[in-house]
């Protein structure tokens, strides 16, 4: 095998996790905007539930005959238990702390898959793969400035989530050999709604009044504003998770994770961006340091000059 192929395949995963973490990012500020009068629960399963219709939408349209039934139903729960968990605790730490910091620590998630990877399956990382993780980690550090007293329960919860979605990237790459994109976005939402509907359960169905927080008195004098700007954010959440399934389900299919990860740090980028446009809360220098950091680190994958054969997976 050329050289040419595998490097071929670390720019389209790149593209394709570039990609998703644009998603998560649109969807992150959806969610800062809503949260303010509407409950974590609701938002989860409003995401969830038009996510799945959506699915079904898009199935009858392009693809049919496609079928679902699963050879990994194991996996296949496990990467959507890890992935509902992790955006639940990533929703929830967005009411406390900024977006730019919630969103760094969920993608810590790309240090620690690669040594889960390495725990569970042994699949080996190359040494610049291992270097371009921990320069992205640095660019971390200095955005977030860590300091005595200064991580409170709300970034655990954060970190939390990017512990959990490294678990996701490691199930996701085991399903990656075998089941079709679809049939794992499919499993990850019907498996992962249910367990929505039981959080939004056990905190008591809270709705809370949202007409009555997150708009003037003059736009609530019109219904169709109110209502309908609403079912169009639930129906871009839902839109934006099919997206962001379907991208990283096909990221990991063109590289392994050491190689794909330290791109999902531009979801941070993505975020600082949305945060200036729309909260007009402008990065301190410090922030445009540490992207500049991690923007290197996920050039550095370029590099590579092949994969190694042991730890990709190449679909005939």
């Amino acid at each position: 095998m050329s050289s040419a192929k595998p490097d071929s395949n670390i720019v389209l995963g790149a593209g394709f996790t570039i990609a998703a973490s644009l998603a998560v990012a649109l969807m992150a500020a959806i969610i800062k905007w809503s949260s303010v009068a509407v409950s974590t629960e609701l938002l989860m399963t409003l995401r969830w539930a038009t996510g799945l219709l959506i699915f079904f939408m898009l199935l009858v349209i392009f693809r049919p005959r496609l079928e679902l039934k699963t050879e990994r139903p194991v996996a296949q729960l496990l990467s959507a238990v890890c992935w509902t968990g992790s955006i639940y605790c990533y929703y929830l730490s967005l009411q406390w702390i900024p977006m730019l910091d919630a969103t760094l620590l969920l993608n810590t998630g790309s240090l620690f898959a690669p040594a889960i990877a390495r725990i569970l399956a042994g699949e080996r990382q190359t040494r610049l793969a291992w270097l371009a993780n921990g320069v992205g980690f640095v660019g971390i550090v200095v955005v977030l400035q860590p300091h005595a007293g200064s991580f409170n329960p709300a970034s655990a919860l954060a970190l939390a989530s990017g512990l959990l979605m490294a678990f996701r990237l490691y199930f996701n790459r085991q399903l990656g050999g075998s089941e079709p994109i679809e049939r794992t976005a499919f499993y990850s939402i019907t498996f992962g709604l249910p367990i929505c509907l039981g959080a939004f359960a056990i905190a008591g169905f809270p709705i809370h009044n949202w007409t009555g927080h997150m708009f003037t008195p003059t736009e609530k004098l019109i219904p169709w504003l109110t209502d309908g700007l609403m079912v169009a954010a639930t129906l871009i959440l839902g839109g934006l998770a099919i997206a962001q399934t379907g991208l990283s389900a096909a990221s990991l299919r063109s590289a392994n994770i050491g190689q794909i990860a330290p791109f999902r740090y531009f979801a941070v980028i993505f975020t600082a961006l949305l945060d200036y446009l729309i909260w007009e809360h402008i990065p301190t220098k410090s922030s445009w340091l540490g992207f500049g950091i991690i923007f290197l680190s996920a050039m550095a994958l370029l590099r590579i000059p092949k994969l190694n054969p042991n730890s990709l997976e190449t679909d005939s």
